[in-house]
């Protein structure tokens, strides 16, 4: 059925938007935090003390976070403020978050709140663009196809990064030579569980294997966790026994349930044996008595930690430890016997390891790594200010206690001392450290120091560029790793297990190719809201408690870990039964077990040799991927982990118990809209999925409500001729992004080498690849008033034109503004500001090289207003003046089409001089064919056959990964049908030339390419003025291009004016033209004088004095030399780390 003759109701059916679908992963974290996630994190937080007599308990009580309503002029009601007018007024979109605290003494309880703002996220459930329709965003003056997910501070729009962690609250068996370094008879051998509680804390336990030494003669184990942020070692056997009231016996026994080899029990025997046998002389040994009991194990740790101890200082030393136990060791969990019998779990991964009996994981696999959600990192950040605001209020409020009892002459009355906390209170409270600037600066750099966990500490924050909606798509689909110090040598490699979750062919190039991957079509991430697996559905299937009797006989059993907890005990020939039970009720929609589960049966010898057990998976941030259950003919989601224990056969192949749920799943979004790209190396498909991002486009519809730095937009945009399946699922035809050229791959004119291409000059003139560029020049009124001096203030400032300077008409009115239209060039005046105290006027002038039209002047900003008696946050105002610039196509300028063919315009020719065939078809760009063989992009001519038929059917073509075969191939289909209708098999034209207008001998293919324009163009590449201004006074070198810099004259410049024999050319540009200067060289040394006698910046020439005498050997040299300037400076840098450098005749 033709387009146009569909019925109505399907024609105005909305499909889903791809970047609105991987947003929603961003809201979704945020609204975790915006429900319970912000609650839970700040009444985590430990009541810090005062410890001053009497002591005060501070503590988080309540917490409310909402949106900010602002008041109107001359009205009592509020109004709610939209993101659109945030971002145009560029301040930060925020919310308000009451935080009540509760001071607690031995008698009274007091509390006291406090106001902050946070910035919240567009479009999460505070946010009242959230439920609008497209018609009321549009009344808003928001695009309707913004996807939300970000942030807005100071008006530039901001993403929290996506990172790999490794799996929560799964025990991680790892090598690492570095380990060996801590202590002597550390080996390579750990078990790392990163644990994570709430979503909010996260804590790393580390169980170190250490081999014999001559003190033990023995291997043992050191357990290394963190607390208050520091790493402290503790003996194996002295964390087991504090965990539970146990004989050592029991305790061996509930080890030797995983692994009842019997040098394991050797093992632990030795362990206790030192524990009981230690001799007090011995400064080496932990302890200086002996440790039996479980009591005494506790006694011992809380004396051990008591002076890093910051809770109640008069806590005893058994509650020291359940604050250690509670607050670093497995903290996911409750109860100490379920910590015990994780930890007897971790005993016998890292012995089986030891002993090869298992092999080590890794972290650079996606089986053992999850995703650090946007909504994660954030609570991080209110709960690392959060922490920073308590310790400023009990910080305050020790002093001004200690303050009054040392003023007072007799001791205080309880009323009296009740009424002074009650003020002071509410003085320290006020007065702490604001949560406001921290979490703002946090969204605004990235950067997030402190104690939380986690790797690094920057990096966590990235702007969201608007140039094309692909780039808006990659930052929210994007998954980043931390650093190469966290990661082993394998980081890059892409693993066979990351099949359906990762994009094979999406990671940028260069030196971050794999730290930066992009989740595939198919894959998901486990909401922050998902809900767990019920255990007793476990129980009720056949899965015996922990402390079973049954569990203490002699039969084959499994463990089962569920969610970072040992379940119990399975009977392993029960395990295929129990598998295939959970699997048919996740598969049935069963409310106990989520769909999102994964069950993964180990069993000994399989899986690469991993440790046996049923290891069951509910919880958040995991990745997950559709698939098709034959068996139930449904589908179903599969985890990363569950994928090496499920055998799933490609789409279409029902033979199996799992299928693919289409051909291109495992591609990525970018890599999915590249027609033909199975046809094309790799390579090709990496540059395309990067270059995507650089193509001018139209990023978005309201762009007179928006103030971008920068934003560019293609005047023409097409949508393609030749489509792929998933460009129509995801209807990109409301995002073009370039424009459909009729191409001839020929070589013609010699301007046309390799990569190099020519235009058509008269397509050029019609607006082929044309775009407007915007350009914002904001000026802070506070900045504006410090023009003036210190003193001034920005009441004193008037938008006003110098009635003296006649000339300032032409460019600007009577508000000292420029005229709207008026055409500007560097050093144009564009604003004329006077101030009232001083009587001066200060003019600024138009400072880019790019003449360009003054599109509008934007007064922004508003005075700070109180609301309820609060103070909102403050904003000075701005005025925006927004520049627009034409950018037509010429020499230099970079294209590229969807199978990486990037070229670079070497000619813009009349159409009269460019070949045509026998209908007066004339190209609009020709390429030249060894750009193919060279880089191997048949997928660029099986897109240009395919164009071919569509024109000629008068319809696109739309065609899925993987159609055609060797059996059915896409040449014999396309070219069948250019037959039928009377064209060439191959489509090849006979074409003639337009300087001669003789026949060429060879048949020229020919037909339509989609081309993007890159948003890099020449004219801020190209070589400009002179390198006499904006140098670098260090070594003389041209400053950044924005600064009348040039382009570096590299080796391939060299090079190839080498080749051309234009010497001279070669010595004007890196010597004459560039940085020559004047030198003395000693005759008897051979050295290099300093300083320069004359430098090549005029600015720099009269500082220095002529220098001719050597200090060496003073003598006087005549010996003058013109060298390029930088050799100056790498001698001198070469000179202070002691290298000689001399020359030589």
């Amino acid at each position: 059925m033709a387009e146009d003759e569909r019925p109505e109701q399907e024609m105005i059916v909305k499909k889903p938007s791809y970047v609105k679908k991987v947003a929603a992963f961003h809201i979704d974290s945020f609204n975790y935090v915006l429900r319970e996630g912000l609650s839970a994190a700040l009444k985590d937080i430990d009541p810090i003390h005062t410890g001053t007599k009497p002591n005060v308990e501070i503590s988080i009580d309540e917490v409310l976070l909402d949106h900010v309503k602002y008041p109107m002029p001359l009205r009592k009601h509020k109004k709610d403020i939209f993101a659109p007018e945030i971002r145009e007024r560029k301040i930060t979109y925020n919310g308000e978050l009451d935080i009540v605290l509760r001071f607690e003494t031995e008698t009274n309880v007091y509390t006291s709140s406090r106001i902050f703002f946070l910035p919240l996220m567009v479009k999460s459930d505070l946010c009242p663009l959230k439920d609008l329709d497209d018609s009321e965003m549009i009344k808003r003056g928001e695009d309707p196809n913004d996807p939300g997910g970000y942030f807005i501070v100071d008006g530039s729009e901001k993403i929290i990064r996506a990172f790999v962690v490794p799996r929560r609250n799964y025990p991680l068996v790892l090598m690492n030579e570095r380990w060996k370094l801590i202590g002597s008879g550390y080996s390579q051998y750990a078990v790392l569980t990163s644990c994570n509680k709430g979503n909010h804390r996260m804590a790393d336990v580390f169980l170190h294997y250490v081999s014999a030494t001559k003190k033990t003669g023995h291997p043992s184990i050191e357990v290394r966790v963190f607390y208050y942020g520091k790493p402290y070692f503790l003996p194996l056997v002295l964390l087991l026994k504090s965990l539970v009231d146990e004989s050592d016996f029991s305790i061996i026994r509930e080890i030797t349930k995983f692994n009842d080899d019997p040098s394991l029990k050797l093992f632990l025997k030795n362990l206790f044996h030192d524990l009981h046998s230690i001799v007090p002389s011995d400064p080496s040994y932990y302890v200086s008595e002996c440790i039996v009991t479980h009591l005494q194990a506790k006694n011992f740790i809380g004396k051990l930690f008591h002076p890093v101890f910051k809770g109640s200082p008069n806590a005893s030393y058994c509650e020291v430890t359940d604050h250690f136990l509670k607050s670093c060791v497995f903290i996911h969990l409750e109860k100490n016997e379920d910590k015990f019998h994780l930890l007897c779990f971790c005993i016998c991964k890292l012995f089986a390891l030891a002993r090869s009996q298992c092999n080590s994981d890794d972290l650079d696999n996606p089986v053992f790594q999850e995703v650090l959600s946007p909504g994660q990192t954030y609570l991080l950040a209110v709960k690392q200010g959060a922490n920073y605001f308590l310790n400023s209020v009990k910080n305050s409020l020790k002093r001004k206690i200690e303050e009054k009892i040392s003023s007072s002459s007799k001791k205080l009355s309880a009323k009296d001392f009740s009424a002074f906390l009650g003020e002071v209170i509410k003085s320290s409270t006020s007065k702490a450290v604001s949560l406001t600037p921290i979490v703002k600066s946090f969204i605004s750099t990235g950067n997030l120091p402190g104690n939380h966990g986690l790797a690094s500490s920057t990096g966590f924050t990235v702007t969201l560029e608007r140039t094309n909606v692909f780039e808006v798509a990659s930052r929210f689909d994007g998954i980043y790793k931390f650093s190469m110090n966290f990661y082993a040598k394998n980081m890059r490699k892409f693993y066979p297990e990351s099949w359906g979750f990762l994009c094979p062919a999406h990671t940028p190039e260069g030196e971050n190719i794999g730290l930066y991957n992009h989740l595939s079509l198919g894959c998901e991430i486990v909401s922050l809201n998902s809900t767990p697996i019920e255990g007793k559905l476990l129980h009720k299937l056949g899965v015996l408690p922990f402390y079973d009797p049954f569990t203490y006989c002699s039969f084959n059993k499994s463990p089962v870990f569920v969610d970072g907890k040992m379940l119990g005990w399975i009977n392993k020939n029960s395990i295929p039964r129990i598998v295939d039970q959970l699997q048919f009720l996740r598969s049935k929609g069963n409310s106990l077990i989520p769909d999102s589960t994964e069950i993964v049966p180990i069993l000994e010898g399989e899986q690469s040799n991993l440790f046996p057990g049923l290891y069951i998976f509910s919880t958040p941030c995991r990745f997950v991927r559709q698939i098709k259950n034959n068996k139930h003919m449904n589908f179903e989601l599969i985890g990363t982990f569950e994928q090496l224990t499920a055998r799933v056969k490609l789409f279409g192949d029902d033979s199996d118990e799992y299928s693919e749920a289409n051909n291109c799943n495992f591609l990525g979004m970018a890599a999915a809209l590249i027609p033909f790209g199975e046809n094309n190396p790799a390579q090709r498909n990496i540059f395309t999925t990067g270059k995507s991002n650089q193509a001018v486009s139209f990023p978005f519809s309201n762009s007179k409500r928006r103030t971008d730095t920068k934003s560019m937009f293609l005047s023409y945009p097409q949508v393609p001729i030749v489509t792929t399946s998933e460009y129509v699922k995801y209807n990109w035809d409301e995002n073009p992004s370039g424009i459909n050229l009729s191409i001839a791959i020929i070589s013609y004119s010699g301007f046309d080498m390799e990569d190099a291409t020519v235009l058509n000059k008269a397509s050029v003139d019609r607006g082929l690849m044309r775009d407007v560029m915007y350009k914002t020049v904001t000026y802070d009124f506070q900045e504006l008033a410090g023009d003036f001096g210190s003193d001034s203030k920005i009441s004193e400032l008037v938008f006003k034109r110098d009635p003296n300077q006649l000339h300032l008409s032409d460019y600007l009115d009577a508000d000292g503004t420029p005229y709207i239209g008026q055409r500007v060039e560097k050093g144009y005046p564009i604003l004329s500001v006077f101030s009232t105290k001083s009587k001066k006027y200060i003019i600024k002038t138009y400072q880019s090289r790019r003449p360009a039209h003054v599109d509008e002047v934007k007064l922004l900003g508003t005075s700070p207003s109180l609301t309820d008696g609060r103070r909102l946050p403050s904003e000075t105002q701005k005025i925006a003046i927004i520049y627009c610039t034409k950018r037509i196509p010429e020499v230099g300028d970079k294209f590229f089409n969807r199978h990486s063919q990037k070229g670079i315009c070497a000619a813009i020719l009349p159409p009269e001089d460019l070949p045509f065939s026998a209908d007066g078809f004339v190209p609009d760009i020709l390429f030249n064919p060894h750009g193919i063989p060279s880089r191997m992009s048949v997928g660029m001519l099986l897109e240009i056959l395919a164009s071919v038929v569509g024109v000629e059917k008068n319809k696109r073509e739309d065609v899925e990964h993987f159609q055609f075969s060797e059996g059915e191939t896409a040449i014999d289909h396309f070219g069948n049908i250019l037959k039928k209708v009377g064209l060439n098999f191959y489509g090849t034209q006979k074409f003639y030339s337009g300087t001669s207008g003789e026949e060429l001998e060879a048949d020229i293919f020919c037909g339509f390419a989609y081309y993007f324009r890159l948003k890099h163009v020449v004219e801020e590449k190209f070589q400009v003025g002179s390198v006499t201004e904006d140098v670098d006074p260090k070594t003389m070198q041209p400053l950044n291009i924005d600064k009348a810099g040039a382009i570096k004259f590299g080796e391939m410049e060299r090079d190839a004016i080498l080749s051309y024999g234009a010497m001279n050319l070669t010595l004007d540009r890196l010597l004459l033209n560039s940085d020559s200067c004047k030198a003395f060289i000693c005759e008897e040394c051979q050295q290099l004088l300093f300083p320069v006698t004359r430098p090549p910046n005029a600015e720099f020439r009269e500082a220095v004095q002529e220098n001719n005498r050597c200090r060496m050997c003073e003598k006087e040299s005549t010996f003058g030399v013109r060298i390029p300037y930088v050799l100056v400076y790498l001698v001198s840098e070469l000179a202070a780390v002691g290298i000689k450098f001399q020359f030589s005749e």
